[in-house]
């Protein structure tokens, strides 16, 4: 079988529905490709991409609206998985692509890379974006306004972690919004656990504010936990997304900078 090959004049743009993985070499491509057909997936939905000129990272072989994509993609999230394919196909790695339109074939697809040694596995949908790691554990979601993470530990102990590891990475929690006791207090309605932090990093805003004072508008960076039936969920706002929102290209250091030690947040606790 011959995976669908990058169009030459394509443009390769957010892979909704897709799982994207690396291949160190080509010796297990034929092999992966071969059971992906077995199972059931058509030609039309793979690609193996070698070449680093047929994406386009930075969008300038498009023309204006391709640089002006790419601008967007990497103020957001989806740049922390554009730079990492981008340094992987300059490694002499091969990138493949697998269409994934429901929950049974994208856990089928994951299944099968990961049977064949295809690495930073990650499946990309409309609003969200899951990264895959060994046997099918789940180690971050990004989703498009966001990172998010689930715990198996409970509400009270994630809460006092997170609070803990913001503050390793510099920020000061200036408000804790409990809606539990907002909802169930003034309205008596029952909700779940939930608390959002709102978590100023004192440099960076600073830098910020010197660049525009009205930028307090997007400040600070809310962190939300809430409870989970079996466990525990935390989601912390996408910098670059929400600055995004000035059309500044200027914000794009500080915002790389705040997601930085927010996913370093996110993974430490």
């Amino acid at each position: 079988m011959k995976a669908k090959a990058e169009k030459e004049k394509g443009f390769f743009t957010y892979p909704t529905h897709k799982i994207l993985g690396v291949f160190d070499s080509t010796e297990l491509i034929q092999k992966t490709l071969t059971e992906l057909e077995q199972n059931g997936f058509l030609a039309s939905d793979i690609e193996v991409i070698h070449d680093l000129e047929k994406i386009d990272f930075s969008g300038e072989k498009h023309g204006f609206l391709g640089k002006a994509l790419r601008s967007v993609q990497h103020f957001g999230a989806e740049g922390h998985y554009l730079d990492k394919y981008e340094k992987e196909l300059k490694d002499g790695h091969l990138l493949v692509t697998v269409k994934a339109s429901n929950s049974t074939t994208k856990d089928l697809a994951e299944s099968i890379l990961q049977a064949n040694g295809v690495h930073r596995i990650t499946y990309f949908g409309l609003w969200m974006i899951e990264e895959i790691h060994g046997q099918k554990v789940k180690i971050s979601e990004v989703k498009t306004y966001g990172f998010r993470r689930e715990f198996k530990t409970s509400f009270d102990e994630t809460l006092l972690n997170v609070q803990k590891a913001l503050k390793n990475e510099g920020f000061k929690i200036l408000t804790e919004v409990d809606l539990q006791q907002i909802f169930n207090g003034n309205f008596g309605i029952n909700f779940r656990r939930y608390s959002i932090l709102g978590a100023y990093h004192l440099p960076l805003a600073r830098r910020a504010l010197q660049q525009d004072f009205d930028i307090g508008l997007l400040l600070p960076c809310n962190v939300a936990v809430y409870e989970l039936e079996n466990g525990s969920a935390v989601m912390a706002i996408d910098a670059a997304k929400m600055l995004s929102l000035t059309e500044d290209a200027n914000f794009v250091n500080t915002a790389k900078s705040v997601n930085e030690k927010l996913r370093a947040a996110l993974e430490s606790v």
